[in-house]
């Protein structure tokens, strides 16, 4: 009988509750979002619709902006505006505006913020939508979208390569041409780039001091975001590439393999300078590690004998590099929190990299006995060790340097070299500052036993070619030694 009656009420509350309930949604002219805001005098200027589309009626208790204790830096005068003031009650299928006006962005080019509402639709909690405003470019649409493009652009060099491949020498000929090309345009807008940069811009100014920002939600369901922007540092990077790889085009006269392993290395070492997401991160990382592995194939069908050891090795070790980041971002996102993406919808964790650095990790779980911070802090040594793309202490990206041509050798020493310390200045020091007390001292050791083992190398060879691979093996062990005494405490 207590059964039947406990079941009884619970089907009573149910029906009760059930008509009466609301349900909010938020929508730009009946898209989602994000709002992009228009200019309006010297400001920006749009508006957001509230709906209720539950059959019940929908209190509307709170319409604010997440303010930098929250969120992100934001440029002052951002205003939001119900059409009556809060609290207000939406009757079903009742629809409200919601005013938003950003005054002035100072010296951002591009800005984004979220404006949470709060309500009485408990089962979906607090929603959000991002509001965008952004001055206009000097080229347009490409302006908007310059670090989405210099990311993918490169990529249609294998276009290219599909098509004059296979050919003869006239082929190759206008192969050559094309990548040119390519990567003369990956260099003017590498410039543009950098001429749009505003120096003085830091993380109170919005954006957590990152400019150029482009944000596009890849899977809402997985919280992942199509993230980019740069700093101070990373912009000087993808300059630095964009110059490497197009003086490599227009030195290399060789087969398809080494203009493919160009493009894949500029695409994927200018993706991870510029990604803010961890799942852009690691499949750019991977890719830059790739065109690493190309390249040595290309070689091992040359040279077959030694360089086919060494391709095996490349790609067993580069294996264990790729499970070891794997399992660091992995573990990274298990202990973030929630966050809402550029178009308003709620991620249940994190894997933004802004956010990641505003996020303590000191009362996250262990994992296998450890602390969470030394446990990734040896998960990304691994991967940076082992990486064929990174500071190598295997030996891969030396042969692959010591058989390559000359301007495809250069091209890959000097980009690979700043793929690791990287990875360690963007994302192991900002958001793992207790293991660092351990892992800075190790990162300068992995360094140092870089510089002596290129220098044994290049006492035991005669050779010029290889004595180049492996100064500059030794000059990527200085940079780790650069960044690791740098954190140390």
């Amino acid at each position: 009988m207590v059964a039947l009656f406990a079941s009884a009420l619970h089907g009573g509350l149910a029906w009760a509750d059930g008509p009466d309930r609301g349900h909010v949604v938020l929508s730009v002219a009946g898209h989602a979002g994000p709002l992009e805001l228009r200019p309006h005098g010297r400001g920006w200027s749009g508006a957001f619709q509230i709906q209720n589309a539950g059959p019940g009626s929908l209190r509307v208790l709170r319409v604010a902006v997440m303010d930098a204790a929250a969120d992100i830096g934001l440029p002052r005068g951002l205003r939001v505006t119900l059409g009556e003031a809060t609290p207000a009650t939406l009757a079903p299928r009742e629809i409200r505006d919601v005013l938003v006006s950003w005054d002035d962005l100072g010296p951002v080019r591009r800005a984004f913020a979220q404006v949470v509402v709060t309500s009485t639709d408990e089962e979906r909690g607090e929603v959000a939508m991002s509001v965008l405003a952004s001055t206009p470019t000097s080229i347009g649409w490409v302006g908007r979208h310059a670090l989405s493009l210099l990311v993918v652009w490169p990529l249609a060099l294998v276009a290219f390569a599909a098509l004059f491949g296979g050919g003869g020498p006239w082929a190759r000929t206008w192969l050559r041409r094309a990548a040119i090309g390519v990567f003369g345009l990956e260099w003017l807008l590498a410039l543009w780039a950098y001429g749009e940069f505003v120096p003085s811009l830091g993380r109170p100014d919005g954006d957590d001091g990152f400019q150029l920002v482009d944000r596009r939600v890849i899977s809402a369901a997985a919280g992942i975001e199509w993230h980019l922007g740069v700093d101070a540092t990373s912009i000087l990077l993808v300059v630095l590439v964009a110059t490497l790889v197009l003086v490599a085009a227009a030195g290399i006269d060789a087969g398809t393999s080494s203009y493919l392993s160009l493009a894949l290395l500029a695409s994927g070492a200018i993706g991870a300078f510029v990604a803010l997401d961890l799942v852009v991160l690691f499949a750019a990382w991977e890719l830059a590690s790739a065109s690493v592995l190309v390249m040595a194939a290309a070689q091992r069908a040359e040279h077959p004998g030694a360089a086919s050891e060494s391709v095996a090795k490349g790609v067993a070790v580069g294996a264990v590099g790729l499970l070891a980041m794997l399992a660091a971002l992995g573990a990274f996102v298990w202990a973030s929190g929630p966050s809402f993406l550029v178009d308003g919808s709620h991620a249940a964790h994190t894997l933004s990299v802004p956010d990641l650095a505003r996020t303590s990790f000191d009362g996250a779980k262990r994992i296998a006995g450890l602390p969470l911070g030394d446990a990734v802090w040896a998960m990304l040594l691994v991967a940076l060790v082992c990486a064929p793309a990174a500071t190598p202490l295997r030996g891969l990206l030396p042969d692959v340097m010591q058989d390559a041509s000359a301007p495809a050798a250069a091209a890959l020493g000097g980009i690979a070299i700043a793929l690791g310390p990287y990875l360690l200045v963007r994302l192991a020091f900002p958001n793992l500052p207790r293991g660092a007390g351990w892992a800075a001292p190790v990162v300068v050791a992995l360094g140092a036993f870089e510089m002596i083992q290129s220098a044994v190398r290049v006492v035991t060879r005669r050779d010029a070619r290889s004595g180049l691979a492996q100064a500059t093996i030794a000059l990527a062990g200085a940079c780790l030694c650069a960044v690791g005494a740098s954190r140390w405490r």
